[in-house]
Protein backbone atom coordinates (compact mmCIF):
# COMPACT_ATOMS: atom_id res chain seq x y z
CA UNK A 1 0.00 0.00 0.00
CA UNK A 2 1.68 3.19 -1.18
CA UNK A 3 1.31 6.58 0.46
CA UNK A 4 -0.38 7.98 -2.65
CA UNK A 5 -3.13 5.35 -2.50
CA UNK A 6 -3.74 6.03 1.21
CA UNK A 7 -3.73 9.76 0.44
CA UNK A 8 -6.44 9.14 -2.15
CA UNK A 9 -8.63 7.29 0.36
CA UNK A 10 -8.00 9.85 3.12
CA UNK A 11 -8.81 12.82 0.89
CA UNK A 12 -11.92 11.01 -0.33
CA UNK A 13 -13.09 10.45 3.26
CA UNK A 14 -12.39 14.06 4.22
CA UNK A 15 -14.34 15.28 1.20
CA UNK A 16 -17.22 13.00 2.22
CA UNK A 17 -17.26 14.37 5.79
CA UNK A 18 -17.16 17.97 4.57
CA UNK A 19 -19.99 17.32 2.13
CA UNK A 20 -22.25 15.39 4.49
CA UNK A 21 -21.78 17.91 7.32
CA UNK A 22 -22.49 20.77 4.91
CA UNK A 23 -25.69 19.06 3.78
CA UNK A 24 -26.77 18.31 7.35
CA UNK A 25 -26.10 21.87 8.51
CA UNK A 26 -28.07 23.15 5.53
CA UNK A 27 -31.09 21.09 6.56
CA UNK A 28 -30.71 22.18 10.20
CA UNK A 29 -31.09 25.93 9.64
CA UNK A 30 -34.38 26.04 11.58
CA UNK A 31 -33.04 24.08 14.55
CA UNK A 32 -32.40 25.52 18.00
CA UNK A 33 -28.65 25.97 18.51
CA UNK A 34 -26.73 25.30 21.67
CA UNK A 35 -24.64 28.04 23.28
CA UNK A 36 -21.22 28.67 21.68
CA UNK A 37 -22.43 27.04 18.49
CA UNK A 38 -19.40 27.96 16.35
CA UNK A 39 -16.82 26.79 18.89
CA UNK A 40 -18.59 23.50 19.56
CA UNK A 41 -18.97 22.85 15.83
CA UNK A 42 -15.28 23.45 15.17
CA UNK A 43 -14.22 21.29 18.14
CA UNK A 44 -16.58 18.45 17.15
CA UNK A 45 -15.27 18.47 13.59
CA UNK A 46 -11.67 18.35 14.82
CA UNK A 47 -12.49 15.36 17.03
CA UNK A 48 -13.79 13.45 14.00
CA UNK A 49 -10.49 13.82 12.09
CA UNK A 50 -8.66 10.96 13.88
CA UNK A 51 -11.69 8.71 13.36
CA UNK A 52 -11.78 9.57 9.66
CA UNK A 53 -8.05 8.85 9.36
CA UNK A 54 -8.37 5.44 11.04
CA UNK A 55 -11.45 4.45 9.05
CA UNK A 56 -9.72 5.51 5.84
CA UNK A 57 -6.67 3.43 6.76
CA UNK A 58 -8.80 0.32 7.31
CA UNK A 59 -10.79 0.96 4.14
CA UNK A 60 -7.58 1.39 2.13
CA UNK A 61 -5.97 -1.75 3.61
CA UNK A 62 -8.97 -3.98 2.82
CA UNK A 63 -9.33 -2.53 -0.68
CA UNK A 64 -5.69 -3.26 -1.47
CA UNK A 65 -5.49 -6.66 0.29
CA UNK A 66 -8.74 -8.28 -0.88
CA UNK A 67 -9.39 -9.07 -4.49
CA UNK A 68 -12.97 -10.21 -3.80
CA UNK A 69 -15.17 -7.24 -4.74
CA UNK A 70 -17.96 -8.19 -2.32
CA UNK A 71 -15.78 -7.64 0.76
CA UNK A 72 -14.60 -4.32 -0.61
CA UNK A 73 -18.18 -3.14 -1.20
CA UNK A 74 -19.25 -4.21 2.29
CA UNK A 75 -16.29 -2.27 3.65
CA UNK A 76 -17.42 0.78 1.70
CA UNK A 77 -20.90 0.62 3.25
CA UNK A 78 -19.48 0.14 6.77
CA UNK A 79 -16.96 2.98 6.32
CA UNK A 80 -19.45 5.57 5.19
CA UNK A 81 -22.06 4.48 7.74
CA UNK A 82 -19.44 4.95 10.48
CA UNK A 83 -18.68 8.47 9.26
CA UNK A 84 -22.41 9.15 9.03
CA UNK A 85 -22.79 8.23 12.71
CA UNK A 86 -19.92 10.61 13.52
CA UNK A 87 -21.76 13.40 11.69
CA UNK A 88 -24.90 12.73 13.76
CA UNK A 89 -22.83 13.03 16.93
CA UNK A 90 -21.56 16.41 15.69
CA UNK A 91 -25.15 17.57 15.09
CA UNK A 92 -26.23 16.41 18.55
CA UNK A 93 -23.36 18.39 20.06
CA UNK A 94 -24.37 21.69 18.45
CA UNK A 95 -28.19 21.52 18.21
CA UNK A 96 -30.81 21.33 20.95
CA UNK A 97 -33.29 19.09 19.14
CA UNK A 98 -34.86 15.65 19.53
CA UNK A 99 -32.96 12.57 18.35
CA UNK A 100 -35.58 11.94 15.64
CA UNK A 101 -35.14 15.47 14.26
CA UNK A 102 -31.33 15.08 14.29
CA UNK A 103 -31.56 11.74 12.46
CA UNK A 104 -34.00 13.15 9.89
CA UNK A 105 -31.70 16.10 9.23
CA UNK A 106 -28.74 13.71 8.99
CA UNK A 107 -30.57 11.48 6.51
CA UNK A 108 -31.48 14.52 4.39
CA UNK A 109 -27.83 15.64 4.48
CA UNK A 110 -26.63 12.17 3.47
CA UNK A 111 -29.22 12.02 0.68
CA UNK A 112 -27.97 15.38 -0.58
CA UNK A 113 -24.35 14.19 -0.54
CA UNK A 114 -25.19 10.95 -2.32
CA UNK A 115 -27.38 12.67 -4.91
CA UNK A 116 -24.57 15.06 -5.86
CA UNK A 117 -22.03 12.19 -5.65
CA UNK A 118 -24.00 10.16 -8.24
CA UNK A 119 -24.39 13.14 -10.54
CA UNK A 120 -20.69 13.93 -10.17
CA UNK A 121 -19.81 10.30 -10.84
CA UNK A 122 -21.53 10.42 -14.22
CA UNK A 123 -19.50 13.49 -15.16
CA UNK A 124 -16.22 12.02 -13.91
CA UNK A 125 -16.79 8.84 -15.90
CA UNK A 126 -17.78 10.79 -18.99
CA UNK A 127 -14.57 12.85 -18.93
CA UNK A 128 -12.32 10.11 -17.42
CA UNK A 129 -11.16 12.28 -14.51
CA UNK A 130 -10.34 9.42 -12.10
CA UNK A 131 -6.93 8.97 -13.74
CA UNK A 132 -6.06 12.48 -12.59
CA UNK A 133 -6.41 11.48 -8.92
CA UNK A 134 -3.58 8.92 -9.09
CA UNK A 135 -0.94 11.01 -10.90
CA UNK A 136 0.45 12.72 -7.77
CA UNK A 137 -0.51 14.05 -4.36
CA UNK A 138 -0.94 17.52 -5.86
CA UNK A 139 -3.24 16.24 -8.64
CA UNK A 140 -5.18 14.26 -6.06
CA UNK A 141 -5.67 17.44 -4.06
CA UNK A 142 -6.89 19.32 -7.15
CA UNK A 143 -9.21 16.44 -8.03
CA UNK A 144 -10.89 16.57 -4.61
CA UNK A 145 -10.99 20.38 -4.66
CA UNK A 146 -12.89 20.21 -7.95
CA UNK A 147 -15.33 17.77 -6.34
CA UNK A 148 -15.94 20.16 -3.45
CA UNK A 149 -16.51 23.11 -5.79
CA UNK A 150 -19.02 21.07 -7.81
CA UNK A 151 -20.73 20.03 -4.56
CA UNK A 152 -20.96 23.68 -3.43
CA UNK A 153 -22.65 24.72 -6.70
CA UNK A 154 -25.14 21.85 -6.49
CA UNK A 155 -25.81 22.65 -2.83
CA UNK A 156 -27.07 26.09 -3.85
CA UNK A 157 -29.71 24.46 -6.06
CA UNK A 158 -30.67 22.05 -3.24
CA UNK A 159 -31.12 25.05 -0.95
CA UNK A 160 -33.36 26.84 -3.44
CA UNK A 161 -35.49 23.73 -4.13
CA UNK A 162 -35.85 22.12 -0.69
CA UNK A 163 -34.68 24.50 2.05
CA UNK A 164 -35.34 28.17 1.28
CA UNK A 165 -39.13 28.02 1.53
CA UNK A 166 -39.18 26.45 5.00
CA UNK A 167 -35.83 27.43 6.43
CA UNK A 168 -37.37 29.63 9.14
CA UNK A 169 -40.15 27.24 10.02
CA UNK A 170 -39.66 25.24 13.22
CA UNK A 171 -39.94 21.53 12.41
CA UNK A 172 -42.05 19.27 14.54
CA UNK A 173 -40.38 16.06 15.61
CA UNK A 174 -40.95 13.60 12.73
CA UNK A 175 -42.80 10.40 13.51
CA UNK A 176 -41.02 7.09 13.91
CA UNK A 177 -42.55 5.73 10.71
CA UNK A 178 -41.23 8.68 8.72
CA UNK A 179 -37.73 8.29 10.15
CA UNK A 180 -37.73 4.53 9.49
CA UNK A 181 -39.02 5.02 5.96
CA UNK A 182 -36.30 7.56 5.20
CA UNK A 183 -33.60 5.45 6.87
CA UNK A 184 -34.63 2.30 4.97
CA UNK A 185 -34.71 4.24 1.70
CA UNK A 186 -31.19 5.49 2.38
CA UNK A 187 -29.93 1.98 3.22
CA UNK A 188 -31.47 0.58 0.04
CA UNK A 189 -29.82 3.42 -1.88
CA UNK A 190 -26.41 2.53 -0.43
CA UNK A 191 -26.95 -1.14 -1.25
CA UNK A 192 -27.80 -0.28 -4.83
CA UNK A 193 -24.70 1.89 -4.94
CA UNK A 194 -22.66 -1.16 -3.87
CA UNK A 195 -24.37 -3.29 -6.51
CA UNK A 196 -23.58 -0.63 -9.08
CA UNK A 197 -19.88 -0.70 -8.21
CA UNK A 198 -19.88 -4.51 -8.04
CA UNK A 199 -21.20 -4.92 -11.58
CA UNK A 200 -19.59 -1.78 -13.03
CA UNK A 201 -17.10 -3.82 -15.05
CA UNK A 202 -19.71 -6.21 -16.45
CA UNK A 203 -22.63 -4.02 -17.51
CA UNK A 204 -22.40 -0.30 -18.21
CA UNK A 205 -26.17 -0.06 -18.59
CA UNK A 206 -26.74 -1.59 -15.14
CA UNK A 207 -24.22 0.85 -13.65
CA UNK A 208 -26.14 3.79 -15.12
CA UNK A 209 -29.56 2.44 -14.04
CA UNK A 210 -28.42 1.84 -10.45
CA UNK A 211 -27.00 5.37 -10.35
CA UNK A 212 -30.25 6.86 -11.60
CA UNK A 213 -32.23 4.80 -9.05
CA UNK A 214 -29.98 6.09 -6.26
CA UNK A 215 -30.53 9.68 -7.37
CA UNK A 216 -34.31 9.23 -7.47
CA UNK A 217 -34.28 7.65 -4.00
CA UNK A 218 -32.32 10.60 -2.61
CA UNK A 219 -34.74 13.08 -4.19
CA UNK A 220 -37.59 11.07 -2.63
CA UNK A 221 -36.02 11.48 0.83
CA UNK A 222 -35.64 15.24 0.36
CA UNK A 223 -39.27 15.53 -0.77
CA UNK A 224 -40.39 13.61 2.36
CA UNK A 225 -38.55 16.03 4.63
CA UNK A 226 -39.86 19.04 2.73
CA UNK A 227 -43.37 17.61 3.09
CA UNK A 228 -42.90 17.21 6.85
CA UNK A 229 -41.90 20.87 7.17
CA UNK A 230 -44.81 22.02 5.04
CA UNK A 231 -47.23 19.90 7.07
CA UNK A 232 -45.78 21.27 10.32
CA UNK A 233 -46.22 24.82 9.06
CA UNK A 234 -49.81 24.18 7.94
CA UNK A 235 -50.71 22.50 11.24
CA UNK A 236 -49.22 25.42 13.16
CA UNK A 237 -51.12 27.92 11.01
CA UNK A 238 -54.38 25.99 11.44
CA UNK A 239 -53.99 25.94 15.22
CA UNK A 240 -53.41 29.70 15.29
CA UNK A 241 -56.27 30.40 12.86
CA UNK A 242 -58.74 28.28 14.82
CA UNK A 243 -57.64 30.01 18.01
CA UNK A 244 -58.21 33.39 16.35
CA UNK A 245 -61.66 32.31 15.23
CA UNK A 246 -62.51 31.12 18.74
CA UNK A 247 -61.29 34.45 20.09
CA UNK A 248 -63.41 36.22 17.49
CA UNK A 249 -66.49 34.23 18.52
CA UNK A 250 -65.92 35.10 22.20
CA UNK A 251 -65.34 38.75 21.24
CA UNK A 252 -68.63 38.77 19.34
CA UNK A 253 -70.43 37.47 22.44
CA UNK A 254 -68.86 40.18 24.62
CA UNK A 255 -69.60 42.87 22.03
CA UNK A 256 -73.21 41.71 21.83
CA UNK A 257 -73.58 42.21 25.58
CA UNK A 258 -71.97 45.67 25.38
CA UNK A 259 -74.19 46.77 22.51
CA UNK A 260 -77.31 45.49 24.29
CA UNK A 261 -76.24 47.57 27.27
CA UNK A 262 -75.82 50.61 25.01
CA UNK A 263 -79.30 50.03 23.60
CA UNK A 264 -80.75 49.92 27.11
CA UNK A 265 -78.94 53.13 28.09
CA UNK A 266 -80.10 54.92 24.93
CA UNK A 267 -83.66 53.75 25.57
CA UNK A 268 -83.45 55.14 29.12
CA UNK A 269 -82.22 58.47 27.78
CA UNK A 270 -85.12 58.68 25.34
CA UNK A 271 -87.51 57.88 28.20
CA UNK A 272 -86.02 60.72 30.23
CA UNK A 273 -86.43 63.11 27.30
CA UNK A 274 -90.06 62.12 26.92
CA UNK A 275 -90.57 62.68 30.64
CA UNK A 276 -89.04 66.16 30.39
CA UNK A 277 -91.34 66.90 27.48
CA UNK A 278 -94.48 65.77 29.31
CA UNK A 279 -93.62 67.72 32.43
CA UNK A 280 -92.88 70.81 30.37
CA UNK A 281 -89.45 71.18 31.92
CA UNK A 282 -86.81 73.02 29.97
CA UNK A 283 -83.25 71.69 29.66
CA UNK A 284 -80.20 73.85 29.68
CA UNK A 285 -78.04 73.95 26.56
CA UNK A 286 -75.30 72.04 28.39
CA UNK A 287 -77.70 69.24 29.40
CA UNK A 288 -79.12 69.05 25.86
CA UNK A 289 -75.65 68.85 24.32
CA UNK A 290 -74.65 66.11 26.74
CA UNK A 291 -77.73 64.06 25.92
CA UNK A 292 -77.24 64.47 22.17
CA UNK A 293 -73.66 63.29 22.53
CA UNK A 294 -74.79 60.24 24.45
CA UNK A 295 -77.53 59.39 21.96
CA UNK A 296 -75.12 59.79 19.02
CA UNK A 297 -73.57 56.50 20.11
CA UNK A 298 -76.84 54.84 19.13
CA UNK A 299 -76.55 56.34 15.65
CA UNK A 300 -73.36 54.35 15.15
CA UNK A 301 -75.33 51.11 15.44
CA UNK A 302 -75.66 49.62 11.97
CA UNK A 303 -78.52 47.44 10.81
CA UNK A 304 -77.56 45.07 7.99
CA UNK A 305 -79.90 42.15 8.50
CA UNK A 306 -77.31 39.97 10.20
CA UNK A 307 -76.87 40.31 13.95
CA UNK A 308 -73.24 39.18 13.98
CA UNK A 309 -72.26 41.58 11.19
CA UNK A 310 -74.18 44.37 12.97
CA UNK A 311 -72.11 43.79 16.10
CA UNK A 312 -68.79 43.74 14.21
CA UNK A 313 -69.62 46.89 12.25
CA UNK A 314 -71.06 48.76 15.23
CA UNK A 315 -68.04 48.07 17.35
CA UNK A 316 -65.65 49.19 14.57
CA UNK A 317 -67.85 52.22 13.87
CA UNK A 318 -67.53 53.37 17.48
CA UNK A 319 -63.75 52.95 17.26
CA UNK A 320 -63.64 54.86 13.96
CA UNK A 321 -65.70 57.70 15.41
CA UNK A 322 -63.30 57.99 18.32
CA UNK A 323 -60.24 58.33 16.03
CA UNK A 324 -61.77 60.44 13.28
CA UNK A 325 -62.17 57.68 10.71
CA UNK A 326 -65.19 57.72 8.40
CA UNK A 327 -66.66 54.27 7.90
CA UNK A 328 -69.24 54.04 5.10
CA UNK A 329 -71.20 50.86 4.76
CA UNK A 330 -73.66 49.41 2.29
CA UNK A 331 -74.17 45.82 3.41
CA UNK A 332 -76.91 43.28 2.94
CA UNK A 333 -76.15 41.01 5.87
CA UNK A 334 -79.17 38.80 5.22
CA UNK A 335 -77.11 36.95 2.59
CA UNK A 336 -74.57 35.78 5.20
CA UNK A 337 -76.83 33.18 6.80
CA UNK A 338 -74.74 30.27 5.48
CA UNK A 339 -71.65 31.43 7.43
CA UNK A 340 -71.08 30.71 11.11
CA UNK A 341 -70.80 33.40 13.78
CA UNK A 342 -67.06 32.76 14.14
CA UNK A 343 -66.51 32.97 10.36
CA UNK A 344 -68.41 36.26 10.00
CA UNK A 345 -66.60 37.72 12.99
CA UNK A 346 -63.18 36.56 11.81
CA UNK A 347 -63.58 37.59 8.16
CA UNK A 348 -65.12 41.05 8.57
CA UNK A 349 -63.28 41.73 11.83
CA UNK A 350 -59.87 41.07 10.26
CA UNK A 351 -60.74 42.93 7.06
CA UNK A 352 -61.82 46.05 8.96
CA UNK A 353 -58.97 45.83 11.47
CA UNK A 354 -56.44 45.80 8.62
CA UNK A 355 -58.18 48.76 6.97
CA UNK A 356 -58.29 50.72 10.24
CA UNK A 357 -54.62 49.98 10.87
CA UNK A 358 -53.75 51.28 7.39
CA UNK A 359 -55.71 54.56 7.58
CA UNK A 360 -54.47 55.27 11.11
CA UNK A 361 -51.02 55.81 9.57
CA UNK A 362 -52.32 58.57 7.28
CA UNK A 363 -51.76 62.16 8.33
CA UNK A 364 -54.43 63.60 6.00
CA UNK A 365 -57.76 63.37 7.82
CA UNK A 366 -59.77 63.45 4.57
CA UNK A 367 -58.17 60.15 3.55
CA UNK A 368 -59.13 58.37 6.74
CA UNK A 369 -62.02 56.69 4.97
CA UNK A 370 -63.08 53.04 4.83
CA UNK A 371 -65.78 51.77 2.50
CA UNK A 372 -67.52 48.41 2.89
CA UNK A 373 -69.94 46.92 0.37
CA UNK A 374 -71.67 43.55 0.83
CA UNK A 375 -74.20 42.45 -1.79
CA UNK A 376 -75.41 39.48 -3.79
CA UNK A 377 -74.98 39.47 -7.55
CA UNK A 378 -76.10 36.54 -9.70
CA UNK A 379 -75.79 34.00 -6.91
CA UNK A 380 -72.43 35.34 -5.76
CA UNK A 381 -71.85 37.10 -2.46
CA UNK A 382 -69.63 40.06 -3.25
CA UNK A 383 -67.57 41.73 -0.50
CA UNK A 384 -65.52 44.86 -1.15
CA UNK A 385 -63.40 46.70 1.42
CA UNK A 386 -61.59 49.86 0.29
CA UNK A 387 -59.26 52.17 2.14
CA UNK A 388 -56.48 54.64 1.40
CA UNK A 389 -52.94 53.51 2.12
CA UNK A 390 -49.47 55.00 1.98
CA UNK A 391 -46.27 53.46 0.65
CA UNK A 392 -45.94 50.25 -1.29
CA UNK A 393 -47.69 47.08 -0.17
CA UNK A 394 -45.59 43.92 -0.53
CA UNK A 395 -47.35 40.86 -1.93
CA UNK A 396 -46.43 37.16 -1.87
CA UNK A 397 -48.51 34.71 -3.91
CA UNK A 398 -51.13 37.41 -4.40
CA UNK A 399 -51.53 37.99 -0.65
CA UNK A 400 -50.28 41.12 1.18
CA UNK A 401 -47.34 40.46 3.48
CA UNK A 402 -47.55 41.77 7.03
CA UNK A 403 -45.51 44.89 7.66
CA UNK A 404 -44.78 43.84 11.24
CA UNK A 405 -41.25 42.78 12.14
CA UNK A 406 -42.26 39.40 13.61
CA UNK A 407 -43.68 37.86 10.44
CA UNK A 408 -43.86 34.35 11.92
CA UNK A 409 -46.48 35.39 14.47
CA UNK A 410 -48.45 37.83 12.33
CA UNK A 411 -50.33 37.68 9.05
CA UNK A 412 -52.75 35.02 10.29
CA UNK A 413 -55.72 37.34 9.82
CA UNK A 414 -55.35 37.26 6.05
CA UNK A 415 -54.77 33.50 6.15
CA UNK A 416 -57.97 32.99 8.14
CA UNK A 417 -59.95 35.10 5.65
CA UNK A 418 -58.51 33.10 2.78
CA UNK A 419 -59.36 29.83 4.53
CA UNK A 420 -62.98 30.94 5.14
CA UNK A 421 -63.49 32.00 1.51
CA UNK A 422 -61.92 28.81 0.14
CA UNK A 423 -64.12 26.71 2.45
CA UNK A 424 -67.12 27.93 0.41
CA UNK A 425 -65.22 27.56 -2.89
CA UNK A 426 -64.93 31.31 -3.28
CA UNK A 427 -62.09 33.59 -4.39
CA UNK A 428 -60.26 36.25 -2.40
CA UNK A 429 -58.08 38.87 -4.07
CA UNK A 430 -56.18 42.00 -3.10
CA UNK A 431 -55.09 44.98 -5.18
CA UNK A 432 -53.54 48.43 -4.79
CA UNK A 433 -54.25 51.14 -7.35
CA UNK A 434 -53.95 54.91 -7.05
CA UNK A 435 -53.14 54.73 -3.36
CA UNK A 436 -56.31 52.75 -2.63
CA UNK A 437 -56.14 49.24 -1.21
CA UNK A 438 -58.98 46.91 -2.22
CA UNK A 439 -60.01 43.59 -0.72
CA UNK A 440 -62.43 41.70 -2.95
CA UNK A 441 -64.17 38.41 -2.21
CA UNK A 442 -66.62 36.42 -4.31
CA UNK A 443 -68.39 33.54 -2.55
CA UNK A 444 -71.07 31.34 -4.16
CA UNK A 445 -74.24 31.55 -2.06
CA UNK A 446 -75.35 27.99 -1.17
Amino acid sequence: MTLLIYWYYLFGSLVFMIEILSGELLFSLGYSRRSRFGGKLALSCLCTLPIVALVSLGYCAISVSFTERLWVDLTVIFTYCAMFVCSLIVLSAVYRESFAAIVMSGIAGYATQHLIYCLRGFLIEAFDLYSMAFQSVWYNFLFNLMQLLFFAVCLVFIYLLFVKRNRKQPIAAPGKNTVWLSACTLIITLIFNGVRDYFSGESRGLWVLCGLFSMMSCIFILIIRSGILEQSRLERDMVVIHRLMDDSRRQIELSKENIELINVKCHDIRSHLQMYSKEGRMMTDEELSSLKSAISVYDAMLRTGNETLDIVLSERALYCEKYGIRLTCSADGSKLGFMTVAEIGAFFGNALNNAIEAVMKLEQSDKRVINLVVKETMGQLSVLVENYCEGEVAFADGVPVTSKVDKNNHGFGVKSMKMIVEKYEGALSFAVKGGVFRLMALIPVP
